[in-house]
């Protein structure tokens, strides 16, 4: 237990902060890109993206990728090893 415990500590005490992608971490120090206004975070007049939700959105997709296809290939899988009612009769 105190092994554990040290060892949590070692990798608490000793970690970096994370890290953007080098494509994010350019967008979000000059705020380039579609619709940006120069201010962090804003809309122009324009109607352009907002920084924040675009972040938001595309890590919601990325995280639920990953379920989605492992459901779909589930019920895949159920559809086709369940009986059929000709067999439960």
């Amino acid at each position: 237990m105190l092994l554990a415990a040290l060892g949590v500590g070692g990798v608490l005490l000793s970690a970096m902060p994370a890290q953007a992608c080098p494509n994010c971490k350019e967008l979000i120090a000059d705020n380039s890109g579609p619709g940006a206004t120069g201010v962090p975070g804003a809309m122009d007049a324009a109607g352009g993206g907002n920084l924040g939700l675009g972040f938001f959105w595309s890590i919601v997709l990325m995280m639920s990728a990953p379920f989605v296809m492992a459901g779909g290939f589930g019920a895949f899988l159920w559809m086709h090893a369940r009986p059929s009612s000709e067999e439960l009769v």
